[in-house]
């Protein structure tokens, strides 16, 4: 589904040949504009100057199973599969083979975060670089309950320990920052957020529902519950051309600065405190996705104005007659 700012348009496996499925498990907008979708039966569908196409092994694909799709540094699009590393380049897939990938990844469970990355029985899995590394409790990984993992601008690797702490990988070894015993961690949840970089280095940690974390120079900072800022479970991080740091939460919209927290409720325009989704766009608009509507903030000339958007013609491609009135009076969306 797209919108381009007045309606959706719907493309399907009924409306367009190339597409061949209604359920996607995953998009990425790579940096020269190509839409890259994966189909949940696992090929890859390309989106280019309004042109649908299809890849599977008969165009170069090592494999009919697509398990996950990023960009590397260079700004290619790759592609792993059980049989190996795929990368778009010059209009076409060229295939890297990895030792002991297909065994792995089979039984794999995927880790959230900025690199392609898996968690096997006897380890974790890192393809990074060109390059493809292991790291087990043998080799000094403290716990194999990971819930993200991270490289930072430097190169650096963070691995986000659920029981354990937060593990730096830097030039093959690895040090550990212990959480616990130094603060109380009463949420088995551990980190619920992927671990995300700023512009100035910061990296940002989320603790279940307990606190909000900075850590600077080797230093962590914790943002815990006191006035005008209730720590609850936070779902999601973004930081804007600003420089400003955007915490979404279920229970509000914070955002955070060098020198303080800002949150924003319902009492400042939100139908809804559970905010699960920030972007900012090309024209340096921020929306906000809550479970009570989608919100933009327009004018950066006050702290935060959040005004909910209105959809009352919406158009399917999956129709062939005019465009209807799908909401009859302003309501907001997804309520």
């Amino acid at each position: 589904m797209r919108f381009d700012g007045l309606e959706f348009t719907v493309f399907s496996k009924g409306n367009t040949k190339a597409i061949g499925s209604n359920r996607f498990d995953g998009l990425l907008e790579d940096r020269h504009g190509t839409l890259w979708a994966l189909p949940e039966e696992s090929w890859l569908v390309k989106y280019q100057a309004g042109v649908f196409t299809t890849y599977t092994p008969k165009e170069g694909l090592p494999s009919w199973t697509v398990l996950q799709i990023e960009e590397d540094e260079a700004g290619n699009l790759q592609v792993l599969s059980h049989e190996g590393i795929a990368k778009w380049k010059d209009g076409r897939f060229v295939t890297y083979a990895l030792e002991n990938l297909m065994a792995v990844s089979r039984s794999a469970n995927w880790v959230p975060g900025r690199r392609l990355a898996w968690l096997g029985s006897d380890g974790l899995y890192l393809y990074a670089h060109g390059r493809l590394n292991t790291y087990s409790t043998q080799s000094g990984l403290p716990s194999l309950n990971i819930g993200s993992v991270f490289e930072d601008q430097h190169r650096t690797v963070w691995i986000n320990a659920r029981d354990a702490g937060l593990v730096r990988v830097k030039d093959g070894h690895l040090t550990t920052y212990p959480l616990k015993g130094a603060f109380p961690l009463k949420d088995p949840r551990g980190f619920t957020v992927p671990a995300q970089e700023d512009r100035k280095g910061n990296i940002w940690l989320a603790w279940g529902d307990e606190w909000l974390g900075r850590l600077k120079d080797g230093r962590l900072t914790r943002y815990t519950s006191s006035p005008g800022f209730m720590v609850s479970p936070m779902t999601n991080f973004y930081e804007d051309r600003e420089g400003n740091f955007w915490v979404g939460a279920e229970n509000g919209l914070y955002r955070a600065r060098e020198e303080a927290v800002t949150v924003y409720t319902q009492q400042d325009g939100l139908s809804s405190d559970n905010v699960y989704s920030i972007y900012e766009d090309r024209a340096g608009q921020l929306w906000f996705g809550t479970w009570g509507g989608l919100y933009v903030d327009r004018d950066h000339s006050r702290p935060v104005s959040l005004q909910p958007i209105f959809f009352v013609r919406l158009r399917s491609q999956l129709r062939q007659e005019p465009p209807v009135d799908r909401i009859s009076r302003p309501r907001w969306l997804f309520q």
